[in-house]
């Protein structure tokens, strides 16, 4: 007979079933708030025992027998005691096989474990434990005596890798050294650079031997590449020394992936160093320590020793999460560029992380510097990328571009001369990999690549066979707009930018108010260097924004591609400046003056009150400046421009974004003009010579000069406006001869359009020399 009390409890058993895994947290929490689960449990444990004494003793479960012995890890319940709860709720044996009479009980469910992101990951249960309960020949009530010794148990580490096998943890007295170490390089700053040389040889002391398990630890690893920042080349050369060995290992490890990636990117600067000078030589009070090897290889040594022991496992470690970061930075180190661009090495969430804990780059090299590499390196690119690239069919090209972690490392080898050539040609060539590559989320990336790197004769290819016919779709898409953008840039003939206008003019109006807004800037953009479709863009532009058919509203065209709104809703609603409004705006500028005309103006119409504010605003200001610096702008429009300035330079001279201002309006005015922004300058010196903005402007002006030796600074700026009077016309006359539309180089290559300097830009220029 079933009590009432075991009803309840049955019913309650049946109600957190039904509940599953999502109720049972809060079920715990009231349970041990009233305590009423411990008691229904017993009353139905009580009621199973009785039931299972009616049936005869021997269906009773028998006692598990437990072998274990790894260490000492888990120690067995002794035979006659019964375990049948421990057994049920020990994670090592799972549960329990079901009683042969028992029809309402429900299948044991399997154990889980959960990620740290709520997923949900299933432990496989241990294939002698299934062998043993499908091998059992007595009734279901009878579970299989487990057997597990040091040879069969899951857990056993003889069948891992040995490079592969965990790291041991940190001392935590070494822990301890290594935060006070990071607290004293946050608040204190060494006075030489012997004092900081000396203290980071200390701490490399310290962790002499246990490079591995320091670069492995959380906080360690963060605080060691501080240290590697800012070491000298042969500390690092030690330390990169002390990982011979191990390198498979630490490049697939979550954190010391990090430490030897820092290595690789220090390394390139002391390559470059030891080509030049040679290897540095330890001191002789180096030589004299135990931790200075006699022979210290040099960094081109350490470099190659490395890809050694790691090839033949590049195309595991390019498909590894960690490794591939250090695969990326290896490639790029060997192909002689410096890596000061962090985010393209990194995630967007380890780069914010390096932000956030100050990890700078020291002397790992500055963008767009290229540094010497031996012949070694060239020999090492190719061969990493030969084992990466060979023998890939058209699936395996499609399914690395489109995979998160693979598809940088293409990107960094498309960067590579010669290798990146081949590879790019391999993607161009197949047209149904490419056309898949540029709508996906991942494959995109490589899409721009490509596009930005491909000869003229592939472009056009694609262009006309792939984009073209999809151009308008494309462009409105999400993610293939962005591919878009760069094919704008490569665009190489006048027909190609047309083609591309006679389907973007209907949709204008939609694509600026429904972001998209980057595919039409990229489109005037384009227009710069193409004249003769200027009016066009201008044309659909006043259209778009509602004021095609009026005069006077025309001139409040700059307000509105400044605000990103048309002239309706700018008059309902006040909106802040756009920063693509303020791109679109600096591109018109350097338009022809006819196309530019209508712009111009609405320029000059603008209020004092406005145009003050514009012009310290972090995106309008570049739209005021490119006015003023524009070569096609008159001389007439920029003096009416630059006076609207005057009893306000010294506002703009300390700010921030307002000194760009200034600073174009001083190169762009007359001798009136700038005796009119000295004087301002000067009747307030003493305060803008104490913002450290303003300084800046007293020295470029030469204000002291302007108020000690009047006359002679009036000859210097006679002849400074001389010398810029002669570039300009210089510019004019280069205006008028035939412009180069670009074209093909030898090899297919295609030719490097010369940067356009506007007047501005050569009188800065002059100045240096």
């Amino acid at each position: 007979m079933v009590t009432k009390a075991s009803s309840a409890a049955a019913a309650a058993a049946a109600k957190a079933k039904k509940r599953g895994r999502r109720g049972g947290k809060k079920r715990r929490e009231k349970d041990a708030a009233d305590g009423s689960a411990p008691a229904a449990a017993a009353e139905t444990h009580a009621a199973d025992s009785d039931d299972n004494a009616a049936n005869g003793a021997g269906d009773q479960p028998e006692s598990f027998e437990i072998m274990f012995d790894t260490d000492g890890a888990y120690a067995g319940a002794d035979a006659g005691e019964d375990d049948g709860e421990t057994a049920r709720a020990d994670p090592a044996l799972g549960a329990p096989a079901q009683h042969a009479d028992d029809a309402d009980a429900a299948a044991p469910r399997r154990k889980t474990r959960r990620s740290k992101k709520g997923k949900t990951a299933h432990l496989s249960t241990p294939a002698d434990f299934q062998d043993d309960v499908g091998a059992s020949d007595g009734p279901a009530s009878e579970p299989a005596t487990i057997a597990w010794t040091e040879a069969t148990h899951p857990l056993e580490m003889d069948t891992i890798d040995p490079m592969l096998r965990p790291i041991d943890n940190v001392e935590p007295d070494l822990r301890q050294y290594f935060e006070q170490i990071e607290k004293h390089l946050e608040e204190h700053e060494f006075e030489t650079t012997e004092e900081m040389q000396l203290f980071i040889n200390n701490a490399f002391t310290e962790a002499e031997g246990k490079e591995i398990v320091v670069a492995a630890d959380f906080t360690c690893s963060r605080i060691l590449e501080k240290l590697l920042r800012a070491a000298s080349d042969i500390q690092i050369r030690r330390f990169a020394s002390s990982l011979a060995g191990s390198a498979r290992r630490i490049f697939c490890h979550q954190y010391a992936s990090h430490v030897v990636e820092t290595v690789l990117k220090m390394a390139g600067p002391v390559v470059d160093r030891e080509i030049t000078a040679g290897p540095a030589v330890p001191e002789s009070d180096d030589q004299d320590d135990s931790s200075a090897p006699k022979d210290l290889p040099s960094m081109e040594q350490l470099v190659a020793d490395m890809c050694s022991e790691l090839d033949g496992h590049w195309s595991e470690l390019m498909f590894d999460q960690y490794a591939s970061h250090s695969v990326r930075t290896l490639l790029t180190v060997l192909s002689g560029k410096p890596v000061a661009q962090e985010t393209k090495m990194r995630s967007k969430r380890s780069s914010k992380f390096s932000k956030e804990h100050n990890l700078t780059w020291g002397n790992a090299g500055k963008p767009g510097m290229l540094l010497k590499t031996p012949e070694s390196f060239t020999a090492m690119v190719k061969t990493i990328v030969d084992s990466l690239t060979s023998k890939l069919g058209e699936d395996d090209l499609f399914n690395i571009a489109m995979n998160p972690v693979t598809s940088p490392i293409l990107q960094i080898i498309l960067d590579i001369p010669g290798p990146g050539e081949a590879l790019a040609g391999a993607f161009l060539r197949n047209t149904s990999v490419f056309s898949s590559l540029v709508g996906h989320q991942v494959g995109s990336h490589l899409a721009e690549q490509l596009i930005t790197k491909a000869p003229t004769a592939d472009f056009n290819s694609i262009f006309a066979t792939v984009l073209q016919p999809r151009f308008l779709e494309l462009c409105q898409h999400g993610i293939s707009n962005f591919v878009m953008q760069r094919v704008f840039d490569r665009m190489q003939t006048e027909d190609q930018l047309a083609d591309a206008l006679s389907v973007l003019e209907p949709e204008f109006e939609q694509m600026l108010f429904r972001n998209r807004t980057g595919i039409i800037v990229k489109a005037v953009e384009a227009a710069v260097r193409f004249p003769s479709l200027q009016h066009r863009v201008v044309k659909s532009l006043l259209k778009a924004f509602h004021v095609d058919k009026d005069a006077e509203k025309q001139n409040q065209i700059v307000t509105l591609v400044l605000h990103m709104t048309d002239h309706e809703k700018f008059q309902m609603f006040v909106r802040s400046i756009n920063v693509q409004g303020s791109l679109m705006l600096q591109h018109i500028f350097k338009f022809t003056p006819e196309a530019a005309k209508v712009f111009t103006k609405s320029m000059l119409a603008v209020s004092d009150e406005d145009l003050l504010k514009w012009a310290v605003d972090p995106r309008a200001s570049h739209a005021i400046e490119d006015l003023i610096k524009s070569p096609s702008a008159s001389s007439k429009a920029k003096r009416k421009l630059i006076r609207r300035f005057q009893g306000h330079f010294v506002d703009l001279a300390c700010d921030k974004f307002g000194s760009r201002v200034s600073d174009g309006c001083w190169a762009a005015g007359s001798l009136e003009i700038r005796e009119a922004i000295a004087e301002e300058l000067a009747a307030r010196m003493s305060s803008v010579k104490e913002n450290f903005i303003g300084k800046f402007s007293v020295r470029n002006f030469k204000i002291e000069l302007f108020k000690q030796r009047r006359a002679y600074w009036d000859e210097l700026q006679q002849a400074e406006l001389a010398r810029r009077d002669k570039i300009m016309a210089a510019l004019a006359e280069d205006a008028t001869a035939p412009a180069d539309e670009g074209g093909e180089a030898e090899g297919g290559k295609p030719k490097k359009r010369k940067k356009q300097l506007d007047e501005i830009d050569m009188v800065f220029a002059k100045k240096l020399k």
